[in-house]
């Protein structure tokens, strides 16, 4: 049975999915949605703007292929293609932590274990060139608004 979530009246998604994750933490932390998706890597071709939830006035995003000249920050969505489950997969930043070059995220349904710290898991990035990667399969980068 797929239970539909709601935070404060506003649809959230499927009940343990990373939309639904990714749409709540927006919600609960930054006033912010997005439309409906079918999956998860459709945020990525599909999605150009989230919604202020009170005002419902839009708010741009931008897409930063993994590869990037700069990192991720607090709030960005990580988004993977369909090759991941067919479905792909979205993450939200948590923390970058330069020093041990590390991005710290939240999500639900990936690994399916129990979080052991304040964050899903703790995922590791490079600089090349002056470019930035995340050193994780199938991630096609991240969604970034401000």
């Amino acid at each position: 049975y797929e239970k539909p979530s709601f935070m404060d009246k506003t649809y959230a998604g499927i009940e343990w999915q990373c939309v639904e994750f990714a749409r709540r933490w927006l919600i609960r932390n930054k006033g912010l949605t997005f439309d409906s998706v079918d999956v998860a890597a459709d945020l990525w071709a599909k999605l150009d703007h989230l919604v202020d939830v009170k005002t419902k006035e839009p708010r741009a995003l931008s897409r930063r292929v993994n590869g990037a000249d700069s990192l991720p920050k607090f709030g960005d969505l990580l988004v993977y293609g369909r090759e991941y489950l067919e479905t792909g997969h979205v993450a939200v930043i948590l923390r970058v932590d330069r020093k041990r070059q590390l991005v710290k995220v939240g999500e639900e349904n990936f690994a399916n274990d129990r979080w052991t710290a304040d964050h899903a898991r703790a995922i590791p990035f490079t600089r090349h060139g002056g470019s930035y990667w995340i050193l994780d399969r199938y991630l096609l980068g991240w969604l970034s608004y401000d």
